[in-house]
């Protein structure tokens, strides 16, 4: 086997930048990601962060033999034994020091992975040496929070509606948290701008609403006008005080966090969707109902404006806060973080209503307080405010805990008839090198293939040493010379055989570190025919 060392511009190294497209559809407590099903252990609507098990059985071992090689795991369950998985080992540990405030450990303290130890009591209440396993593989999916405007009511964050099940704390915190980053894409459109759009003083706790001028809280009284004149926001009305009237109980409960909208919607898209970043101008959204397209929103000025541009935006009233001019703008897409925000809540079409605010957790166990209102024996309780207008706010509402297995009448109160269509594309930079492997002329004319040699009745039963080698030893090596080599010339006439010419098919390139062990293998499609009198330059590339 003859070897071929590379030259110095025979390899090049380079970065390719792709922008791999990605179809989600949405309907019904089902997703999916380019139309894929469930791919092993990865479920439909999820990507395989280290694409680990994916096709793995769930059981590869017994769990006698499982158990006898790897002893008792925590956290391990019968059904994930004989897949990879990672994990760590308690060790023992001394207690902390404190010192001067500053908290050491003579040891290092071990990581622990969350799922399996929730806290840091669960964690040091385990005994030393067990064992905490994160099983593969993780997936990530596309998610969604709902933020909804409301009275100011103590226990509440300030105007913003718990819906129950629907909407929860976390939410809104997520949205809070994205106030600097979203303030950094004001370079590309005015409406980046979080107090003004999206949560009145940046939704920040303990800052009472005050007049950018005079510096004075802002109060509005019971009937809905503000003393003063001084308002949070241009639009009349909006907030109203407690149930008691009393503007010190709107005080004491005003955190700031005041939802400029009706309804906020926050979508998510893991970075392992879109690599470094969203490309600008290829996010689709698209509103369906019963199979019918209402809307649809795109970013045509790729400045993160998510424009209506099919639908009722031309009809509709503009998004709660924001100018007239701005009504065909639904929302705003944050490139580099994968975070979509839709926050127009005009009404798509008057003459339909679907469950987009039913609950994502099961209710049938709940407390009368949250004004449940129950259905016949032994079914599930349901609320008549499940039920809206399709709005873009609601984009995406398409998880519900109500289904045909819970209530048969659940297609009136859950998010049945709505679909949706999340499209865009994804910026992934490839590091690449690029390899020239050449085959000269008058070279690589020998193959150590058996059918290479003109096969005789002499070498039946004989060994490949027996038939090639005429001697081996440690002071010489010969091949035999009566070895002859096969005529695979063909010939355009009948019953006649064409001149021997040598004549190799190279159908597979090897790629050799420095101690010559194999590292790749580039195999053609069709073998290529080598001859003396030709030569050839093979293009290989291979992504780092």
């Amino acid at each position: 086997m003859s070897y071929y060392k590379f030259n110095e511009n025979d390899i090049f190294y380079n970065v390719i930048k792709a922008h791999p497209k990605y179809r989600v559809q949405l309907y019904f407590n089902n997703v999916y990601i380019n139309s894929r099903l469930a791919e092993g252990h990865v479920p439909a609507g999820a990507v395989s962060l280290y694409e680990i098990n994916v096709g793995s059985s769930s059981l590869d071992v017994s769990e006698a033999g499982w158990e006898a090689k790897h002893g008792t795991h925590r956290g391990l369950t019968s059904h994930q034994k004989g897949i990879k998985a990672q994990g760590i080992i308690k060790k023992n540990e001394p207690h902390p020091v404190h010192k001067n405030g500053i908290i050491s450990y003579t040891a290092t303290r071990e990581m622990i992975w969350k799922t399996h130890a929730t806290s840091s009591k669960d964690y040091i209440g385990a005994a030393p040496g067990t064992d905490f396993i994160l099983d593969y593989p993780l997936s990530a999916s596309i998610q969604r929070d709902l933020v909804a405007s409301g009275t100011i009511t103590p226990g509440n964050i300030a105007g913003v509606n718990f819906i129950h099940k629907t909407t929860n704390h976390d939410g809104v915190f997520r949205l809070i948290s994205l106030r600097n980053r979203y303030n950094h894409y004001s370079t590309l459109s005015k409406y980046f701008d979080f107090d003004k759009y999206i949560l009145i003083s940046g939704g920040l706790p303990n800052a009472g609403i005050r007049d950018p001028k005079s510096n004075k809280l802002a109060v509005e009284n019971s009937d809905g006008t503000w003393k003063n004149n001084i308002k949070p926001f241009p639009r009349p009305g909006r907030y109203r005080a407690d149930k008691t009237g009393e503007t010190d109980g709107l005080l004491k409960h005003c955190t700031g966090s005041l939802p400029v909208n009706q309804y906020t919607n926050l979508i998510a898209i893991p970075k392992i969707f879109y690599g470094s970043a969203i490309k600008k101008g290829s996010v689709n959204l698209e509103f369906y109902f019963t199979g019918t397209l209402l809307a649809r929103a795109q970013d045509i000025d790729k400045n993160g404006e998510l424009i209506e541009t099919y639908g009722t935006g031309s009809d509709a009233e503009p998004t709660r806060g924001w100018p007239r001019d701005a009504k065909r703008v639904v929302g705003t897409v944050m490139y580099n973080e994968g975070i979509l925000i839709l926050t127009a809540s005009h009404v798509l079409n008057h003459h339909v209503q679907d469950g987009y605010l039913s609950p994502t957790g099961n209710v049938q166990a709940d407390t009368p307080q949250v004004d449940l209102r129950p259905t016949a024996k032994g079914q599930a309780r349901q609320r008549e405010t499940y039920v809206d207008n399709p709005r873009w706010s609601h984009f995406g509402s398409y998880k519900t805990w109500a289904t045909s297995a819970v209530d048969s009448n659940s297609a009136s109160y859950a998010p049945a008839s709505s679909s949706y269509v999340l499209e865009f594309r994804g910026t992934s930079k490839i590091p690449t090198v690029t390899m020239m492997a050449h085959a000269n002329k008058n070279e690589l004319n020998w193959s150590n293939n058996p059918t290479y040699i003109e096969r005789q009745s002499a070498f039946n039963n004989q060994t490949y040493e027996q038939i090639f080698v005429e001697q081996s030893s440690s002071q010489a090596y010969r091949e035999n010379k009566k070895i002859l080599i096969k005529n695979t010339m063909s010939s355009s006439f009948a019953n006649y055989s064409e001149s021997f010419n040598p004549q190799t098919f190279i159908s597979k390139i090897g790629i050799y570190d420095e101690n010559k062990e194999l590292i790749a293998v580039a195999k053609l499609a069709n073998p290529v025919r080598k001859t003396n009198e030709r030569d050839y330059t093979f293009k290989l590339k291979l992504d780092l």
